[in-house]
């Protein structure tokens, strides 16, 4: 059994090596997209499987969509959603070009972020539903899947890209208002607007790149295979 698990790591790890390179770049083909995204998948759930083989993300697939948002993955039907660039929403670009400083740092920002640091984003979320490991609270749930996207990315080698999406990260919290008032706990108040938040790239963007820089900069963080074993292994 165990040797079986391990070949399906190593094709799942030999499937993502041939498009790494092709991630945290702009994607124009949906085809292209969608592949090198459920390729990103295929690996993070063999990277989990070897942890306990018991766990199993249920079909999750990525689905190309004219964009509504950056990219989300969706409980009930057990999809990801991502937009081609040519289909991102206005607002999401405008808004990279105000917290970056210009166009081209925008676009910096986007095809690090969207097509890159995100991508595990979305499938820890589907790991959370689909092992019911869901936290109490979405401010939780959202800091937990931008320390699986860290841990994984690192585990992949990609320290380039996450230090730059770190610095990136750093320069945004420079140009946005922190979103939660004054006297308010953060994690209560971020669930109890988080439909608001979701639709505002302003207030939620905040919150994703501090968590962001939070666990960056966390050097307590065990590898990836260890948080998900202690993920996996608490109560629900």
């Amino acid at each position: 059994m165990k040797t079986l698990f391990l070949s399906v790591l190593f094709l799942a790890t030999t499937t993502l090596a041939s498009a790494q390179n092709e991630l945290f770049q702009f994607y124009t083909d949906s085809v292209k997209l969608k592949n090198d995204n459920d390729s990103v998948i295929k690996d993070f759930e063999a990277r989990v499987k070897a942890v306990d083989p018991s766990v199993d993300l249920k079909g999750v697939r990525t689905v190309i969509e004219n964009g509504s948002a950056t990219g989300y993955y969706l409980a009930k039907t057990n999809l990801i959603y991502l937009p081609s660039w040519e289909t991102m929403p206005p607002l999401f670009k405008e808004f990279g070009t105000k917290v970056a400083g210009s166009k081209q740092r925008g676009e910096e920002l986007a095809r690090l972020f969207y097509y890159g640091f995100f991508l595990p984003h979305e499938v820890a979320h589907a790991l959370q539903f689909n092992a019911d490991k869901r936290n109490g609270n979405e401010y939780d749930n959202e800091y937990e899947a931008n320390v699986l996207a860290t841990l994984y990315w690192r585990m992949k080698g990609r320290e380039k890209e996450l230090k730059r999406c770190y610095e990136i990260a750093r320069n945004v919290l420079t140009k946005l208002k922190n979103p939660i008032p004054a006297g308010e706990d953060p994690k209560a108040y971020f669930t109890a607007h988080y439909d608001t938040f979701v639709q505002d790239p302003e207030k939620y963007g905040y919150i994703m790149f501090y968590q962001v820089v939070k666990a960056y900069e966390d050097k307590t963080l065990p590898a990836f295979d260890q948080y998900v074993k202690k993920m996996l292994n608490r109560k629900s």
